[in-house]
């Protein structure tokens, strides 16, 4: 269980991390009036970046060393929660505007 957290954490922490990025520069440097759409669309473009990078570092394991299965799963995890906690934040920051 310990090594599952690894992975899970710095994820859901680069997920926090440009979520209050988006949300600081849209709010203090933007003040567009498209300002919420705005936080939307970049989370959007982000969350499906990270989703991507977890994906594919997941099947790299997979094919490359059939011992490190667990860590491939990992990846699998990481992916499933990023997509689980950032589409309703997308659509949240998107129904705000």
């Amino acid at each position: 269980m310990e090594n599952l957290k690894s992975p899970v954490i710095i994820n859901l922490l680069i997920l926090c991390i440009y979520s209050i990025f988006f949300r600081l520069e849209v709010t203090l440097v933007e003040q567009a009036e498209y300002g919420n759409l705005g936080i939307a669309i970049y989370s959007m473009f982000a969350i499906g970046l990270q989703v991507i990078i977890n994906l594919v570092l997941s099947a790299n394991i997979f094919s490359s060393d059939p011992q490190k299965k667990q860590k491939g799963k990992r990846f699998l995890l990481c992916a499933f929660l990023v997509l689980l906690i950032g589409f309703p934040t997308c659509v949240t920051n998107a129904m705000m505007w």
